[in-house]
């Protein structure tokens, strides 16, 4: 703890990212504004805000309501000043002393002359000019960022364009090539093997009838018989042709053609 003849180190105008090392009672650790239900805030001082006029000190945590409530209790001092400090080390010493002794660095202290809750508090231990420089710096970057995605913007909206428009021409292009696979599922024939079946034949694997020349033939691909209007039942509709019996692949060009008469 200071001596009566030192002046209290909470009282000093800190420079800004200079380090401090406060003794206080274990009953003055705590924030000073009081709850809602008329209880202490509990909130210890990682951030340690402290208002002080001449006459008067109070400790704050970082809670903006807080800082409020301290401001409608302080508002009437004029000459109000106020730092802000974050907490390095904290020590916790056992009896007698019952003391939070804490070291804390500057990172803060107010600079506009109104005292304010919300007055701003300078975070970079660096000159005005530096500050500014600094400040201006990230503005042109920021600019430059603007502009270069202003950029992509537009060449993405040509790209979006270009894509919109090879989309709608394939859909096109999709709709008439489907209009033509109807055009020539309605107008494809079959047109029967020319290779007929004997005069006593087997029968047809497929409808189990006798088969006669009229009505029958082999496929190219196998030999394998059947009525021509079994065969034509079973490649309707297939896009591979198969015999049904041995499964050997047929040629559609040998058994279907198209009819635009």
């Amino acid at each position: 703890m200071h001596s009566p003849t030192d002046p209290d180190p909470l009282r000093v105008i800190p420079k800004l990212g200079s380090y401090h090392t406060f003794t206080l009672p274990e009953n003055e650790v705590e924030c000073s504004c009081i709850t809602k239900n008329n209880e202490n805030c509990c909130n210890t001082h990682k951030f340690l805000y402290v208002f002080f006029t001449k006459n008067k000190l109070v400790k704050c945590c970082g809670i903006k309501a807080h800082k409020k409530k301290i401001y409608n209790t302080m508002i009437k001092d004029k000459d109000v000043k106020y730092n802000l400090y974050k907490i390095k080390n904290f020590n916790y010493h056992i009896a007698p002393e019952h003391s939070i002794s804490s070291e804390y660095s500057c990172i803060g202290v107010n600079v506009d002359a109104t005292f304010h809750y919300n007055n701003p508090l300078v975070q970079l231990s660096k000159s005005v000019n530096e500050i500014k420089t600094s400040l201006k710096e990230k503005i042109d970057d920021n600019n430059k960022t603007i502009s270069t995605l202003k950029d992509d913007i537009s060449s993405l909206r040509s790209a979006i364009s270009t894509m919109s428009c090879e989309i709608y021409r394939r859909r096109m292009e999709s709709a008439e090539l489907e209009r033509a696979i109807d055009f020539t599922n309605h107008n494809t024939v079959y047109k029967p093997s020319n290779i007929k079946c004997k005069e006593k034949e087997e029968s047809c694997s497929i409808c189990c009838n006798i088969m006669g020349p009229k009505d029958a033939s082999h496929l190219y691909e196998c030999s394998h018989v059947f009525h021509n209007e079994c065969i034509k039942k079973w490649f309707k509709g297939k896009n591979k042709l198969t015999c049904p019996m041995c499964r050997a692949d047929c040629n559609v060009d040998n058994y279907f053609t198209l009819d635009t008469r």
